[in-house]
């Protein structure tokens, strides 16, 4: 939230934040958002931010709640979401017991004023942000098939880019890589180290994709969201230039990619899940951003 800490705010947020993705318009108004065809009833979402404005945990300025906000609420909302749909296919989905665990730490931290629905959320939130950390990573046969398929699934990347002075470079690379071409061998003639490898922490080769937005911008790793592993992406521009990528072969990072996914695989494998799914939110909270794995 952009405004003050305070009990209800802390618990909506913070038990999300350890959960960590296609944009487009939800198909029914009923929705406030949908993940892989799966919905949230909007009117179960104005109840919580209408909750939260009760509380006076959101800003109302002549009736409206400022933007910024409300999309982090909702955004917060689709994340823990996708936390339960990891659970759903890789660990196991929260039980009455798990909940009742939490239901009077929970319950005693919030006003009295606080619906009983709201409360239950709250509470399923904070059990579902602990059992996606305990999540386990999967088979190694597994994971490499992920990554075949989509590289963005497993949460990270594994890639090469390349800096070039134009668009006609940038295509003229291209075309040499289709044509058979080395891209490492390509890219250090043009003048990128190691062969264009971007690294991540202790010098492993696959970049989770929040961390690898960070590095090389949203430019680019839009391009290489849906690009298929050993393929370069199209030319793209920033304010560095023109740029060409590519996901290296499975057989390259596999190792790289199984040391990415010892720690943490639950948020890791939410966050891949965002960022391959059919995440669609209703415009009247704002737009999803596939990226980020946020609404603006």
């Amino acid at each position: 939230m952009t405004r003050r800490a305070s009990r209800l705010t802390a618990v909506l947020t913070v038990a999300a934040g350890g959960l960590l993705a296609s944009c487009g318009a939800v198909t029914s108004s009923a929705d406030a958002f949908s993940i892989d065809g799966a919905s949230y009833p909007r009117d179960d979402m104005n109840g919580l931010l209408q909750a939260l404005v009760v509380l006076q945990e959101l800003n109302v300025a002549n009736g409206v709640a400022p933007t910024g906000e409300v999309a982090e609420v909702v955004s917060v909302m689709v994340q823990y979401r996708a936390g339960a749909a990891v659970l759903e296919k890789w660990g196991t989905p929260v039980s009455d017991a798990d909940r009742k665990q939490l239901e009077s730490q929970l319950t005693a931290s919030l006003p009295p004023t606080v619906e009983d629905k709201v409360k239950r959320l709250l509470i399923d939130i904070n059990a579902t942000g602990r059992a996606v950390s305990t999540v386990k990573a999967p088979a190694a046969a597994e994971l490499e098939s992920m990554y075949a398929g989509s590289p963005a699934s497993t949460g990270h990347m594994c890639i090469r880019l390349v800096t070039l002075k134009s668009r006609d470079e940038a295509r003229a690379m291209i075309e040499a890589v289709n044509d058979g071409g080395d891209f490492a061998s390509l890219a250090t003639k043009s003048g990128a180290a190691a062969g264009g490898t971007v690294t991540g922490g202790n010098d492993n080769d696959c970049v989770a994709i929040s961390a690898l937005n960070a590095r090389i911008g949203t430019v680019a790793v839009r391009a290489l969201l849906d690009a298929p592993v050993g393929r370069p992406t199209e030319a793209f521009e920033d304010e560095e230039g023109w740029h060409v990528a590519i996901h290296r072969p499975v057989d390259e990072v596999k190792a790289d990619l199984a040391a990415a996914l010892a720690s943490e695989p639950g948020q890791h494998l939410t966050s891949g899940l965002l960022a391959t799914a059919d995440v669609r939110v209703n415009p009247v909270y704002g737009t999803w951003n596939r990226v980020t794995a946020r609404v603006n």
